[in-house]
């Protein structure tokens, strides 16, 4: 299991990106959540299988969305959590 946290730069707010974190998250089995914050970027803490982290992040890469211009990834590893599903954070 792997712990990454990421933050989003970029138009990345009101553009459904977080839903479609939240779905991509999901339909890979992956835990965590994703927020906006105040600096007008997105925070996502997600953790899973090496392998479903690695799509996640190839798709994080692509933007996820058509309507988000991602201009900047920061990464770093966390500690792995007790999460029990992906939630979407407000």
């Amino acid at each position: 299991m792997l712990n990454y946290h990421f933050h989003v730069y970029g138009r990345v707010q009101g553009v459904g990106f977080r839903g479609t974190v939240y779905y991509t998250a999901t339909k890979l089995g992956l835990t965590g959540f994703v927020r906006n914050e105040n600096d007008g970027s997105v925070y996502i803490e997600i953790q899973g299988s090496a392998k479903a982290m690695q799509k996640f992040s190839d798709q994080l890469d692509r933007g996820m969305t058509p309507y988000a211009r991602i201009s900047k990834i920061e990464k770093t590893s966390g500690q792995l959590t007790d999460y029990r599903a992906f939630t979407i954070e407000y």
